[in-house]
């Protein structure tokens, strides 16, 4: 068994236990469910609306001192921070990068055009495929 744990990296203790499981042993852990951010989305939005200078630290601070919402809970720092990702409503420092949405490609944000670099690229791949190169 030492040379069969060895071989494929697996804890011998591992194994064992796998081996005294029950037949009927089922894993119960499950991944929590997306919760609806709608609402925060709007109370998000509401907030940057007047004070567009926030960063999400800012806004959660806002959020909580607003009276309780319909749940009865004010939202979690770090949810406030994903959905103002998930929107594209970080701040950034100077210097920095913005942080752009999980699955977008890097646009100005003032005007939606593609960085110069990238369009240099595009356009050589472009050139490449038709046989130009």
């Amino acid at each position: 068994m030492r040379l069969v744990c060895s071989t494929l990296g697996v804890a011998r203790s591992h194994l064992v236990a796998l081996l005294k499981r029950p037949d009927d042993w089922s894993d119960r852990r499950t991944a929590r469910s997306r919760t609806d951010d709608t609402s925060l989305l709007e109370d998000v939005r509401h907030v940057i609306r007047g004070l567009g200078t926030y960063g999400y630290r800012r806004v959660w601070g806002v959020l909580r001192h607003q009276p309780p919402r319909a749940t009865g809970q004010s939202p979690n720092h770090k949810r406030v921070y994903r959905v103002m990702r998930d929107h594209g409503l970080l701040l950034y420092r100077h210097g920095q990068r913005p942080v752009l949405p999980a699955g977008t490609m890097a646009r100005s944000p003032s005007t939606g055009a593609i960085p110069a670099g990238v369009r240099m690229a595009l356009k050589w791949l472009a050139t490449m495929a038709n046989g130009y190169g």
